[in-house]
Protein backbone atom coordinates (compact mmCIF):
# COMPACT_ATOMS: atom_id res chain seq x y z
CA UNK A 1 0.00 0.00 0.00
CA UNK A 2 1.31 3.25 -1.02
CA UNK A 3 -0.06 6.87 -0.71
CA UNK A 4 2.55 8.74 -2.46
CA UNK A 5 0.23 11.34 -4.33
CA UNK A 6 2.06 14.56 -4.89
CA UNK A 7 0.43 16.93 -2.83
CA UNK A 8 -1.03 14.79 0.21
CA UNK A 9 -0.29 14.93 3.80
CA UNK A 10 0.72 11.18 3.95
CA UNK A 11 1.15 11.22 7.59
CA UNK A 12 -2.82 12.50 8.42
CA UNK A 13 -4.49 10.13 5.99
CA UNK A 14 -2.14 6.96 6.80
CA UNK A 15 -3.86 5.76 9.56
CA UNK A 16 -7.46 6.40 7.81
CA UNK A 17 -6.72 4.18 5.22
CA UNK A 18 -5.17 1.77 7.01
CA UNK A 19 -8.38 1.38 8.84
CA UNK A 20 -10.45 1.31 6.35
CA UNK A 21 -8.26 -1.27 4.25
CA UNK A 22 -7.75 -3.82 7.26
CA UNK A 23 -12.09 -4.08 7.43
CA UNK A 24 -12.11 -4.99 3.86
CA UNK A 25 -9.75 -7.29 2.68
CA UNK A 26 -8.17 -9.97 5.27
CA UNK A 27 -4.79 -10.43 3.72
CA UNK A 28 -1.28 -9.12 5.36
CA UNK A 29 -0.89 -5.17 4.46
CA UNK A 30 2.46 -4.43 2.77
CA UNK A 31 3.16 -1.18 3.75
CA UNK A 32 5.27 1.00 1.49
CA UNK A 33 6.54 4.71 2.67
CA UNK A 34 9.75 6.44 2.84
CA UNK A 35 8.63 8.62 5.53
CA UNK A 36 8.70 7.98 9.30
CA UNK A 37 5.91 9.35 10.31
CA UNK A 38 3.66 8.17 7.84
CA UNK A 39 4.95 4.59 8.73
CA UNK A 40 4.22 5.25 12.50
CA UNK A 41 0.24 5.86 11.25
CA UNK A 42 0.03 3.32 9.55
CA UNK A 43 1.76 0.51 12.15
CA UNK A 44 -0.13 2.37 15.25
CA UNK A 45 -3.52 1.90 13.22
CA UNK A 46 -2.94 -1.71 11.58
CA UNK A 47 -4.80 -4.68 13.54
CA UNK A 48 -2.41 -7.23 12.41
CA UNK A 49 1.14 -7.67 11.76
CA UNK A 50 2.56 -5.58 8.65
CA UNK A 51 5.49 -6.00 6.50
CA UNK A 52 7.23 -2.73 6.13
CA UNK A 53 8.39 -2.05 2.32
CA UNK A 54 11.22 -1.95 2.92
CA UNK A 55 14.76 -0.85 4.69
CA UNK A 56 17.57 -0.26 3.09
CA UNK A 57 20.82 -0.89 4.45
CA UNK A 58 21.28 2.91 4.95
CA UNK A 59 22.06 4.39 8.65
CA UNK A 60 19.41 6.84 8.74
CA UNK A 61 16.94 4.11 7.42
CA UNK A 62 17.71 1.82 9.82
CA UNK A 63 17.57 4.47 12.47
CA UNK A 64 14.08 4.98 11.78
CA UNK A 65 12.65 2.26 10.78
CA UNK A 66 14.02 -1.21 12.73
CA UNK A 67 12.90 0.89 16.00
CA UNK A 68 9.28 1.43 14.32
CA UNK A 69 8.79 -2.60 13.31
CA UNK A 70 10.26 -3.53 17.10
CA UNK A 71 7.80 -1.79 19.02
CA UNK A 72 4.76 -2.25 16.23
CA UNK A 73 5.59 -5.89 16.13
CA UNK A 74 6.26 -5.51 12.38
CA UNK A 75 8.13 -7.38 10.11
CA UNK A 76 10.74 -6.12 7.78
CA UNK A 77 11.39 -6.19 3.64
CA UNK A 78 15.30 -6.31 3.88
CA UNK A 79 16.88 -3.83 0.50
CA UNK A 80 20.51 -4.37 0.06
CA UNK A 81 20.78 -1.17 -1.22
CA UNK A 82 24.21 0.99 0.50
CA UNK A 83 24.93 5.05 0.91
CA UNK A 84 27.20 3.86 -2.50
CA UNK A 85 24.14 2.46 -4.13
CA UNK A 86 22.99 -0.45 -5.44
CA UNK A 87 25.65 -3.26 -4.89
CA UNK A 88 26.93 -4.61 -8.33
CA UNK A 89 27.42 -7.80 -7.23
CA UNK A 90 25.91 -11.14 -5.18
CA UNK A 91 28.74 -11.35 -2.86
CA UNK A 92 27.81 -7.57 -2.01
CA UNK A 93 24.37 -7.69 -2.02
CA UNK A 94 24.39 -10.61 0.92
CA UNK A 95 27.02 -8.40 2.36
CA UNK A 96 24.29 -5.22 2.52
CA UNK A 97 21.19 -8.25 3.85
CA UNK A 98 24.12 -9.10 6.29
CA UNK A 99 24.66 -5.96 7.70
CA UNK A 100 20.55 -5.33 7.41
CA UNK A 101 20.17 -8.25 9.82
CA UNK A 102 22.86 -7.38 12.39
CA UNK A 103 21.73 -4.01 12.83
CA UNK A 104 18.04 -5.67 13.10
CA UNK A 105 19.36 -8.13 15.92
CA UNK A 106 20.67 -4.79 17.92
CA UNK A 107 17.43 -3.69 18.12
CA UNK A 108 15.44 -6.84 19.31
CA UNK A 109 14.04 -8.00 16.02
CA UNK A 110 14.58 -11.49 15.10
CA UNK A 111 15.44 -13.79 11.91
CA UNK A 112 12.18 -14.20 11.77
CA UNK A 113 10.72 -10.88 11.46
CA UNK A 114 12.88 -10.31 8.33
CA UNK A 115 12.19 -11.04 4.37
CA UNK A 116 14.86 -10.11 1.58
CA UNK A 117 14.57 -8.41 -1.46
CA UNK A 118 17.30 -9.13 -3.66
CA UNK A 119 17.18 -6.07 -6.22
CA UNK A 120 16.07 -6.41 -9.74
CA UNK A 121 17.23 -4.17 -12.38
CA UNK A 122 15.65 -3.60 -16.09
CA UNK A 123 17.66 -5.88 -18.43
CA UNK A 124 17.47 -3.36 -21.41
CA UNK A 125 19.81 -1.14 -19.04
CA UNK A 126 22.59 -3.81 -17.96
CA UNK A 127 22.71 -7.47 -19.80
CA UNK A 128 23.53 -9.24 -16.10
CA UNK A 129 20.92 -8.10 -14.74
CA UNK A 130 18.62 -10.48 -14.15
CA UNK A 131 21.91 -13.11 -14.07
CA UNK A 132 22.76 -11.38 -10.93
CA UNK A 133 19.31 -11.33 -9.39
CA UNK A 134 19.06 -14.82 -9.60
CA UNK A 135 22.58 -15.03 -8.24
CA UNK A 136 21.71 -13.21 -5.35
CA UNK A 137 18.42 -15.20 -4.36
CA UNK A 138 20.66 -18.42 -4.53
CA UNK A 139 22.85 -16.40 -2.04
CA UNK A 140 20.83 -15.19 -0.14
CA UNK A 141 19.01 -18.86 0.19
CA UNK A 142 22.34 -20.69 0.58
CA UNK A 143 23.54 -18.12 3.45
CA UNK A 144 20.34 -16.47 5.35
CA UNK A 145 17.29 -18.96 4.55
CA UNK A 146 14.85 -15.86 5.00
CA UNK A 147 12.10 -15.63 2.83
CA UNK A 148 12.00 -13.48 -0.61
CA UNK A 149 10.11 -11.08 -2.44
CA UNK A 150 10.59 -9.64 -5.86
CA UNK A 151 8.82 -7.64 -8.15
CA UNK A 152 9.02 -9.17 -11.80
CA UNK A 153 7.85 -6.36 -14.34
CA UNK A 154 11.25 -4.13 -13.46
CA UNK A 155 13.14 -6.94 -15.26
CA UNK A 156 11.51 -6.02 -18.76
CA UNK A 157 11.07 -2.37 -18.29
CA UNK A 158 11.07 -0.52 -21.76
CA UNK A 159 10.88 -3.54 -24.06
CA UNK A 160 7.64 -5.03 -25.63
CA UNK A 161 5.21 -7.49 -25.00
CA UNK A 162 6.38 -7.61 -21.01
CA UNK A 163 4.01 -10.18 -19.99
CA UNK A 164 5.86 -12.99 -22.01
CA UNK A 165 9.26 -11.64 -20.01
CA UNK A 166 8.18 -11.46 -16.61
CA UNK A 167 6.42 -14.62 -16.99
CA UNK A 168 9.37 -16.43 -18.67
CA UNK A 169 11.69 -14.84 -15.17
CA UNK A 170 9.11 -16.37 -12.93
CA UNK A 171 10.21 -20.02 -12.96
CA UNK A 172 14.14 -18.88 -12.86
CA UNK A 173 13.39 -16.60 -10.09
CA UNK A 174 11.25 -19.65 -8.05
CA UNK A 175 13.76 -22.26 -8.84
CA UNK A 176 16.68 -20.23 -7.58
CA UNK A 177 15.42 -19.57 -4.35
CA UNK A 178 12.39 -16.62 -4.73
CA UNK A 179 9.28 -17.22 -2.28
CA UNK A 180 6.56 -14.49 -3.24
CA UNK A 181 6.80 -12.61 -6.52
CA UNK A 182 4.99 -9.72 -7.15
CA UNK A 183 3.33 -9.38 -9.97
CA UNK A 184 0.06 -8.63 -11.66
CA UNK A 185 -2.24 -11.67 -10.50
CA UNK A 186 -4.94 -11.25 -13.35
CA UNK A 187 -2.17 -11.57 -16.21
CA UNK A 188 -3.00 -15.29 -18.11
CA UNK A 189 0.50 -15.85 -18.89
CA UNK A 190 1.79 -15.05 -15.51
CA UNK A 191 -1.27 -17.00 -13.58
CA UNK A 192 -0.49 -20.20 -15.98
CA UNK A 193 3.42 -19.70 -15.16
CA UNK A 194 3.01 -19.56 -11.57
CA UNK A 195 0.46 -23.11 -11.71
CA UNK A 196 3.31 -24.66 -13.14
CA UNK A 197 5.85 -24.26 -11.53
CA UNK A 198 4.14 -25.23 -8.08
CA UNK A 199 3.60 -28.22 -9.60
CA UNK A 200 6.94 -28.57 -11.11
CA UNK A 201 8.51 -27.68 -7.70
CA UNK A 202 6.47 -29.79 -5.61
CA UNK A 203 3.86 -27.38 -3.93
CA UNK A 204 1.26 -28.19 -5.83
CA UNK A 205 1.13 -32.00 -4.57
CA UNK A 206 1.02 -34.64 -7.48
CA UNK A 207 -0.67 -31.93 -9.77
CA UNK A 208 -3.55 -31.82 -8.04
CA UNK A 209 -4.59 -27.94 -8.36
CA UNK A 210 -3.00 -28.12 -11.67
CA UNK A 211 -4.86 -30.90 -13.04
CA UNK A 212 -8.58 -29.79 -11.81
CA UNK A 213 -7.60 -26.58 -13.79
CA UNK A 214 -8.10 -29.06 -17.21
CA UNK A 215 -10.96 -31.02 -16.08
CA UNK A 216 -13.35 -30.50 -19.10
CA UNK A 217 -16.48 -31.40 -17.90
CA UNK A 218 -17.63 -32.69 -14.26
CA UNK A 219 -16.88 -35.64 -12.81
CA UNK A 220 -19.75 -38.69 -11.44
CA UNK A 221 -19.96 -37.27 -8.46
CA UNK A 222 -19.13 -34.00 -7.47
CA UNK A 223 -17.50 -33.94 -4.13
CA UNK A 224 -19.63 -32.08 -1.82
CA UNK A 225 -19.44 -31.48 2.08
CA UNK A 226 -21.81 -34.56 3.63
CA UNK A 227 -23.02 -33.99 7.04
CA UNK A 228 -21.36 -36.60 9.96
CA UNK A 229 -24.70 -38.43 10.14
CA UNK A 230 -24.63 -39.50 6.51
CA UNK A 231 -24.03 -43.04 5.20
CA UNK A 232 -20.67 -44.16 6.45
CA UNK A 233 -19.96 -45.62 2.96
CA UNK A 234 -21.11 -42.69 1.39
CA UNK A 235 -18.85 -40.78 3.38
CA UNK A 236 -15.72 -43.09 2.62
CA UNK A 237 -16.53 -43.08 -0.98
CA UNK A 238 -15.60 -39.57 -0.67
CA UNK A 239 -12.94 -40.06 0.86
CA UNK A 240 -11.54 -41.99 -1.39
CA UNK A 241 -12.21 -39.72 -4.56
CA UNK A 242 -10.68 -36.81 -2.44
CA UNK A 243 -7.58 -38.62 -1.44
CA UNK A 244 -7.91 -38.11 2.43
CA UNK A 245 -5.29 -40.46 3.29
CA UNK A 246 -5.02 -38.82 6.67
CA UNK A 247 -8.62 -39.25 7.43
CA UNK A 248 -9.66 -42.48 6.01
CA UNK A 249 -8.79 -44.21 9.09
CA UNK A 250 -11.21 -42.63 11.08
CA UNK A 251 -14.40 -42.72 8.51
CA UNK A 252 -13.16 -46.62 8.34
CA UNK A 253 -13.82 -46.91 12.14
CA UNK A 254 -16.79 -45.07 12.16
CA UNK A 255 -18.67 -47.58 9.41
CA UNK A 256 -17.38 -50.22 11.46
CA UNK A 257 -18.73 -49.27 14.43
CA UNK A 258 -21.81 -48.65 12.13
CA UNK A 259 -22.30 -52.27 12.11
CA UNK A 260 -21.23 -52.49 8.62
CA UNK A 261 -18.75 -55.38 7.91
CA UNK A 262 -15.18 -54.90 6.56
CA UNK A 263 -16.09 -56.99 3.42
CA UNK A 264 -19.25 -54.10 2.88
CA UNK A 265 -17.31 -51.42 3.41
CA UNK A 266 -14.19 -52.87 1.08
CA UNK A 267 -16.72 -53.39 -1.30
CA UNK A 268 -19.13 -50.54 -1.27
CA UNK A 269 -16.85 -47.68 0.29
CA UNK A 270 -13.41 -48.52 -0.62
CA UNK A 271 -13.41 -50.14 -4.21
CA UNK A 272 -16.53 -48.62 -4.63
CA UNK A 273 -15.06 -45.10 -4.51
CA UNK A 274 -11.84 -45.63 -6.28
CA UNK A 275 -14.01 -47.34 -9.14
CA UNK A 276 -15.95 -43.91 -9.48
CA UNK A 277 -12.05 -42.35 -10.03
CA UNK A 278 -11.11 -44.72 -12.09
CA UNK A 279 -14.26 -44.31 -14.68
CA UNK A 280 -13.41 -40.49 -14.22
CA UNK A 281 -10.30 -41.11 -15.48
CA UNK A 282 -10.43 -43.38 -18.24
CA UNK A 283 -13.54 -40.47 -19.67
CA UNK A 284 -11.07 -37.39 -19.24
CA UNK A 285 -12.83 -36.35 -16.27
CA UNK A 286 -9.73 -36.49 -13.35
CA UNK A 287 -6.00 -37.08 -14.27
CA UNK A 288 -3.35 -39.15 -12.72
CA UNK A 289 -2.79 -37.58 -9.66
CA UNK A 290 -6.05 -37.84 -8.60
CA UNK A 291 -5.88 -41.52 -9.04
CA UNK A 292 -2.59 -42.20 -7.69
CA UNK A 293 -3.86 -40.30 -4.76
CA UNK A 294 -7.17 -42.29 -4.23
CA UNK A 295 -5.07 -45.49 -4.73
CA UNK A 296 -2.82 -44.88 -2.09
CA UNK A 297 -5.69 -43.76 0.21
CA UNK A 298 -7.30 -47.00 -0.48
CA UNK A 299 -4.55 -49.26 0.34
CA UNK A 300 -4.12 -47.67 3.29
CA UNK A 301 -8.07 -48.07 4.09
CA UNK A 302 -7.48 -51.85 3.45
CA UNK A 303 -4.45 -52.13 5.50
CA UNK A 304 -6.36 -51.54 8.49
CA UNK A 305 -9.65 -53.89 6.92
CA UNK A 306 -7.22 -57.04 5.99
CA UNK A 307 -7.36 -57.65 9.84
CA UNK A 308 -11.09 -57.65 10.15
CA UNK A 309 -11.85 -59.76 7.33
CA UNK A 310 -13.47 -63.01 8.23
CA UNK A 311 -10.82 -66.20 6.98
CA UNK A 312 -12.74 -67.17 4.26
CA UNK A 313 -13.28 -63.80 3.00
CA UNK A 314 -9.09 -62.77 3.00
CA UNK A 315 -8.14 -63.75 -0.52
CA UNK A 316 -9.51 -63.91 -4.01
CA UNK A 317 -6.31 -65.58 -5.05
CA UNK A 318 -3.03 -65.07 -5.51
CA UNK A 319 -1.89 -63.31 -8.67
CA UNK A 320 1.77 -61.82 -10.05
CA UNK A 321 2.44 -58.59 -11.43
CA UNK A 322 5.06 -57.15 -13.26
CA UNK A 323 6.68 -54.45 -15.93
CA UNK A 324 8.33 -56.18 -18.86
CA UNK A 325 12.37 -56.60 -19.22
CA UNK A 326 13.61 -52.19 -20.51
CA UNK A 327 10.86 -50.94 -18.92
CA UNK A 328 10.90 -48.83 -16.05
CA UNK A 329 7.56 -47.26 -15.61
CA UNK A 330 5.52 -48.57 -12.79
CA UNK A 331 3.11 -46.29 -12.32
CA UNK A 332 0.07 -48.02 -14.25
CA UNK A 333 1.51 -51.09 -12.67
CA UNK A 334 1.27 -49.99 -9.14
CA UNK A 335 -2.37 -48.47 -9.78
CA UNK A 336 -3.46 -52.03 -10.59
CA UNK A 337 -1.73 -53.64 -7.61
CA UNK A 338 -3.48 -50.73 -5.34
CA UNK A 339 -6.67 -52.22 -7.10
CA UNK A 340 -6.19 -55.63 -6.92
CA UNK A 341 -4.95 -56.11 -3.14
CA UNK A 342 -8.12 -53.51 -2.06
CA UNK A 343 -10.09 -55.81 -3.46
CA UNK A 344 -8.96 -59.04 -1.50
CA UNK A 345 -6.21 -60.46 -3.79
CA UNK A 346 -2.70 -61.46 -2.94
CA UNK A 347 -0.07 -60.02 -5.16
CA UNK A 348 3.01 -60.85 -5.70
CA UNK A 349 4.54 -57.51 -7.38
CA UNK A 350 7.84 -58.44 -9.07
CA UNK A 351 8.86 -54.98 -9.91
CA UNK A 352 9.76 -53.43 -12.83
CA UNK A 353 12.17 -54.25 -15.78
CA UNK A 354 11.66 -57.75 -15.33
CA UNK A 355 13.52 -60.65 -17.43
CA UNK A 356 11.52 -63.46 -19.30
CA UNK A 357 13.38 -65.86 -17.37
CA UNK A 358 12.66 -64.34 -13.71
CA UNK A 359 8.89 -64.40 -14.31
CA UNK A 360 8.97 -68.18 -15.96
CA UNK A 361 10.36 -69.01 -13.01
CA UNK A 362 8.01 -66.99 -10.65
CA UNK A 363 5.21 -68.56 -12.10
CA UNK A 364 6.71 -71.98 -11.95
CA UNK A 365 7.37 -71.57 -8.14
CA UNK A 366 4.11 -69.91 -7.21
CA UNK A 367 0.97 -71.27 -9.99
CA UNK A 368 -0.21 -67.99 -9.81
CA UNK A 369 -4.22 -67.17 -10.79
CA UNK A 370 -3.56 -65.44 -13.35
CA UNK A 371 -0.52 -62.94 -14.32
CA UNK A 372 -0.24 -59.36 -15.31
CA UNK A 373 2.40 -57.94 -17.46
CA UNK A 374 2.65 -53.74 -18.01
CA UNK A 375 4.46 -52.10 -21.24
CA UNK A 376 4.40 -48.86 -21.78
CA UNK A 377 6.90 -47.89 -24.30
CA UNK A 378 6.76 -48.84 -27.71
CA UNK A 379 10.37 -49.84 -27.43
CA UNK A 380 9.02 -53.02 -24.59
CA UNK A 381 6.80 -54.11 -27.03
CA UNK A 382 8.92 -57.14 -27.93
CA UNK A 383 10.35 -57.76 -24.32
CA UNK A 384 6.13 -58.57 -23.59
CA UNK A 385 6.10 -60.66 -26.66
CA UNK A 386 9.28 -62.58 -25.14
CA UNK A 387 7.47 -62.91 -22.17
CA UNK A 388 4.36 -64.33 -23.17
CA UNK A 389 6.10 -67.05 -25.56
CA UNK A 390 8.06 -68.04 -22.73
CA UNK A 391 5.33 -68.42 -20.26
CA UNK A 392 3.41 -70.43 -23.28
CA UNK A 393 6.78 -72.60 -23.70
CA UNK A 394 6.31 -73.71 -19.47
CA UNK A 395 2.73 -74.32 -20.90
CA UNK A 396 0.81 -71.81 -17.99
CA UNK A 397 -2.43 -72.46 -19.08
CA UNK A 398 -4.12 -69.59 -16.49
CA UNK A 399 -5.00 -66.02 -17.94
CA UNK A 400 -2.34 -63.51 -18.58
CA UNK A 401 -3.51 -59.56 -18.45
CA UNK A 402 -1.27 -56.90 -20.32
CA UNK A 403 -1.94 -53.60 -20.49
CA UNK A 404 -0.05 -50.12 -21.27
CA UNK A 405 -0.28 -46.98 -22.77
CA UNK A 406 1.49 -48.58 -26.25
CA UNK A 407 -1.00 -51.58 -26.27
CA UNK A 408 -3.85 -52.23 -28.44
CA UNK A 409 -6.47 -54.53 -28.25
CA UNK A 410 -5.29 -56.16 -31.55
CA UNK A 411 -1.53 -56.09 -30.54
CA UNK A 412 -2.71 -57.86 -27.29
CA UNK A 413 -5.30 -60.39 -29.81
CA UNK A 414 -2.80 -61.06 -31.65
CA UNK A 415 -0.55 -62.09 -28.94
CA UNK A 416 -3.38 -64.34 -27.07
CA UNK A 417 -3.69 -61.73 -23.95
CA UNK A 418 -6.59 -60.39 -22.35
CA UNK A 419 -6.21 -56.29 -23.18
CA UNK A 420 -6.51 -54.36 -19.86
CA UNK A 421 -6.91 -50.51 -21.19
CA UNK A 422 -6.97 -49.18 -17.34
CA UNK A 423 -6.91 -50.31 -13.72
CA UNK A 424 -10.78 -50.57 -13.34
CA UNK A 425 -10.74 -53.28 -16.57
CA UNK A 426 -7.75 -54.90 -15.04
CA UNK A 427 -9.92 -55.53 -12.06
CA UNK A 428 -12.79 -56.65 -13.21
CA UNK A 429 -11.37 -59.34 -15.29
CA UNK A 430 -9.53 -60.57 -12.41
CA UNK A 431 -12.55 -60.80 -10.79
CA UNK A 432 -14.47 -62.67 -13.54
CA UNK A 433 -11.62 -65.24 -13.60
CA UNK A 434 -11.67 -65.73 -9.54
CA UNK A 435 -15.38 -66.13 -9.34
CA UNK A 436 -15.28 -68.58 -12.54
CA UNK A 437 -12.99 -70.88 -10.42
CA UNK A 438 -14.71 -70.79 -7.81
CA UNK A 439 -17.75 -71.82 -9.17
CA UNK A 440 -16.16 -74.03 -11.21
CA UNK A 441 -14.42 -75.87 -7.49
CA UNK A 442 -18.03 -75.58 -6.37
CA UNK A 443 -19.77 -77.56 -9.25
CA UNK A 444 -16.52 -80.47 -8.86
CA UNK A 445 -17.56 -80.79 -5.50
Amino acid sequence: MNLGVPGLDISALMGTVITELSSLVDVPLLIDTTEAAALESALRAYPGRALINSVSAEPERIAEFLPLAKKYGAAILCLPLTTDGIPPTPEKRLEAAEYLRKEAHNVGLTDNDLALDPIVLPIAAESAAIQTTLDTLALFRKNLGFPTLMGLSNSSFGLPSRPKLNSTLLPLALASGLDAPLANPCDEQFKTAWDACRVLLGHDLQGLHWSQSYVPQPAIIEPKPIESNSDPLAILRQSIRLGEKEGVLEKIEHALNAGLSPFQIAEEGLTAGMTEVGIDFGNGRSFLPQVLLAAETMRIGFDLLKSRFPKENSSRGLCMIATVQGDIHDLGKNIVIALLENSGFEVVDLGKDVAPEIIVEKAKELRPAFIGLCALMTTTLPALDRTVEALKGIDFNEPIMAGGAVLTPDYAQKLGVHHAKDAVIALELAKSWTSKKGENESENI
